[in-house]
């Protein structure tokens, strides 16, 4: 099955071209090119199928109850609907571009209509973020277009629009191919902004690499808390989270009992 959609939205912005496919019981996404956006297993709409989303959870090891999640780039909803079902206390909020990306994540990837626990916004998500303070736990960063990152979800102003509008303790998760040539200067680029306290982990199957800042001011959690909540994430969820838990401890500087040093 394939669809195509081609428009400009009511913005003004740029029309997005849109390709649903399917393969093997996995409905994907594609926009303006053939890069899968986004996947969706059509028997069980909200568990994640791209490696890369799981890495996207890790926020979850430092903050499992977050109020509120802010995810940039709604693409086929995988995110907000895995967070949706187990995280049901949390608002998980999603802003995006172009509507008609949002009419395909409701129509063919099974968005739930929830104003309250799932609100969308139309918009540009660096504009969306600009002018909000202490507004989120969680900023997820996952605006890629048919090649590259969008150019105002990684500028130098973005990441500190970014810091001011979450929590006190909140955490921001930017998905990044390693292999761009833009990655180590985006990766130091959040760490000036987030005074080093920052974590990579990496989907060694597809080269994405998620970064983890942390606005944090609160004592972290030690290595051995860490063990005993992935253990816990993983049964609750169906995520590996264990696995995830020993890929920062492998790619990150860290101190005999602390990830964050």
């Amino acid at each position: 099955m394939a669809l195509f959609r081609t428009r400009r939205n009511t913005a003004g912005n740029e029309s997005v071209a849109i390709n649903v496919s399917e393969k093997g019981g996995i409905r994907y996404l594609h926009l303006g090119s053939e890069t899968v956006q986004s996947a969706m297993r059509i028997s069980d709409p909200a568990v994640l199928v791209l490696p890369y989303t799981h890495c996207m959870m890790g926020f979850m090891l430092f903050n499992d109850r977050p109020k509120r999640v802010t995810v940039l780039g709604l693409g086929g909803a995988s995110l907000p609907k895995f967070m949706h079902k187990h995280i049901p206390n949390a608002v998980i909020e999603s802003v995006e571009l172009h509507p008609e990306v949002v009419s395909v994540a409701h129509s063919a990837f099974l968005l739930p209509v929830d104003q309250e626990k799932l609100p969308v916004h139309i918009g540009c998500g660096g504009a969306f973020i600009a002018d909000k303070t202490n507004h989120t736990d969680v900023i997820m960063v996952d605006g890629f277009g048919s090649h590259k990152l969008a150019d105002n979800l990684c500028s130098d102003a973005f990441y500190h629009n970014a810091k001011k509008a979450l929590t006190e303790n909140g955490i921001m998760m930017v998905n990044l191919w390693r292999s761009s040539p833009q990655f180590q200067m985006l990766v130091e680029r959040i760490r000036a902004i987030f005074e080093g306290q920052i974590l990579l982990l990496p989907d060694y199957r597809h080269g994405n690499t998620i970064v983890m800042a942390f606005n944090r001011t609160q004592h972290q959690p030690g290595i051995e808390a860490l063990h005993e909540l992935a253990e816990a994430l993983s049964d609750s969820t169906g995520l590996a989270f264990n696995d995830l838990l020993i890929r920062l401890v492998d790619e990150n500087p860290h101190s005999k009992d602390n990830l964050l040093i």
